[in-house]
């Protein structure tokens, strides 16, 4: 499954929602294997993100359960933060602060980020995953859903 979009344009995180953003760390590791009551719905093994841009995936959630996101990339010294949203979300209304933002993970220490959602209602969401550099990266993710039991 392929992103719907990889932005065009730079995106300004600390105006459009106000959080401080600062450079990750940490060690590599890769997306992990579900467990056997869930499903990955997106698997995404390797894309290019240059820096200051950002990649929209939306997906349906079509069970209630949970979701469980994990973003991996290359470099420690790169800033990559991600957000999850109510609905489509298209990179022009995100930037603009339309999106319903659901969580998000921009943490200055984690490596990979990682989001989990433990009760959500079925329908559709989107990821947003942003790489605030110094460079360009390479990126991996995958989302996973949890039936509710």
């Amino acid at each position: 499954m392929r992103p719907d979009h990889v932005c065009a344009g730079r995106i300004v995180l600390g105006v459009t929602l106000g959080l401080s953003l600062a450079a990750c760390g940490g060690g590599t590791s890769s997306p992990a294997t579900p467990a056997p009551s869930e499903r990955v719905i997106v698997d995404v093994p390797g894309l290019g993100l240059a820096e200051g841009f950002a990649v929209l995936e939306t997906f349906a959630a079509n069970v209630p359960g949970g979701i469980r996101i994990t973003v991996d990339w290359t470099l420690a010294e790169n800033d990559i933060d991600i957000f999850l949203t109510a609905g489509q979300c298209d990179f022009d209304q995100f930037a603009g602060g339309q999106c319903q933002l659901i969580t998000f993970s921009d943490s200055t220490t984690a490596k990979p980020e990682r989001l989990a959602v433990t009760r959500s209602t079925p329908g559709t969401y989107t990821l947003v995953i942003v790489n605030n550099g110094p460079g360009d990266e390479q990126i991996a993710y995958q989302v996973v859903l949890a039936s509710a039991s």
